[in-house]
């Protein structure tokens, strides 16, 4: 081994062995296959690990995980992470259990992932309205309706063209009864949802520190959520561990398995520079060998029916063998070189 040592490509890292290439040349074709192909197997074999230990990951039986962490996916989405520069982050710190948006349970359903599902549809998630009373009604209500400040524009569930400014904080968080039309409110009250133009986002949370629900009002497209918070299942048992851990550990698992068959494709292709050329040169040693052979063993064959004498092994005339009998040569003849006894029958002269 003339060196080894360690490589990053195009953020991919690789190691590298170089070998004496006079040396590997004369090794056997299986033998030096064998070699150049160690580099291209270890990085399959090490794909196949990683996909394994990942489907393990993903297992609710697997222990280790959940010594550090507990599965809170039947409650809600745990917050991991929140732009720095986004107005959530204040009202949404890492580890807050976001249980509801809208009307729409963020527990595991048997969607693959409500909260991907919710927030990246058009679908609105205010299934029922709110009574709203004649005070509020009275606080702010306008014929056309222009949502100005604090206020927002509401409509009523039994008729569109009835708007109101009202605060949606009031109305949110006031613990109004809940309704399908005004039928189902006060005489004095009506059935009132946000207009659908408003782009109203109800956020319920469960803080770490107090088991009582609380409403975060978002004012702005559901998409912009979806960008701006990051979001899990697991919450960790103790407080030095972080809530991004299981997010690094799969972005690093993805990032493994994405260089190992990078490697692993690119090292098998017949360029001179990758271990696919040396590769391939032996596989075409190793098979056109194997035919060469054949064509010698033929001319062998050939020659174990030829009229050739070897000066070390030369027969009489009476059929039996005289070692110590030498022709008589002239001074001209030009005697021949031993030759190498080879495994035929010998034919007697």
């Amino acid at each position: 081994m003339l060196s080894c040592g360690l490589a990053i490509t195009f953020l991919l890292p690789s190691a590298f062995v170089s070998l004496p290439a006079a040396r590997l040349e004369q090794l056997p074709p299986r033998v030096r296959l064998r070699i150049v192909s160690s580099g291209c197997f270890h990085n399959f074999v090490f794909l196949c690990l990683l996909l394994l230990l990942s489907a393990a990951l993903s297992k609710a039986s697997f222990t280790p995980i959940w010594v550090l962490f507990q599965d809170a996916s039947a409650l809600g989405k745990v917050v991991i992470g929140v732009d720095y520069d986004s107005p959530l982050a204040t009202h949404l710190p890492v580890g807050t259990l976001i249980t509801k948006i809208d009307d729409f349970s963020m527990a595991a359903t048997s969607l693959d992932d409500p909260w991907d599902h919710y927030l990246l549809s058009p679908f609105s998630g205010y299934l029922q309205g709110w009574c709203a009373s004649e005070s509020l009604q009275n606080k702010a209500s306008a014929p056309s309706c222009a949502s100005i400040g604090a206020y927002s524009c509401f409509i009523s569930k039994a008729d569109e063209t009835e708007q109101y400014e009202l605060d949606p904080i009031d109305i949110f968080t006031g613990n109004l009864a809940r309704c399908n039309s005004s039928t189902g409110c006060a005489s004095s009250s009506s059935c009132v949802v946000p207009r659908r133009d408003q782009h109203l986002v109800r956020i319920s949370v469960l803080r770490n520190s107090t088991s009582i629900e609380d409403t975060v009002v978002w004012k702005g497209p559901k998409e912009e959520i979806w960008e701006q918070v990051q979001v899990g299942n697991l919450r960790p048992r103790f407080p030095f561990v972080s809530y991004k851990l299981p997010r690094l550990a799969s972005a690093f698992f993805e990032y493994m398995k994405i260089a190992n068959l990078s490697l692993y494709l690119v090292n098998m292709l017949p360029i001179a520079a990758l271990d696919g050329h040396q590769s391939l040169a032996a596989l075409s040693q190793l098979f056109y060998g194997r035919v060469s052979e054949g064509v010698e063993s033929i001319d062998l064959e050939a020659l174990n029916n030829s009229t050739r004498r070897c000066v070390d092994s030369w027969v009489s005339s009476t059929g039996r063998r005289n070692n110590t009998y030498k022709p008589a040569l002239r001074e001209d003849t030009v005697i021949p070189k031993p030759c190498r006894r080879l495994a035929f029958p010998q034919r007697e002269w």
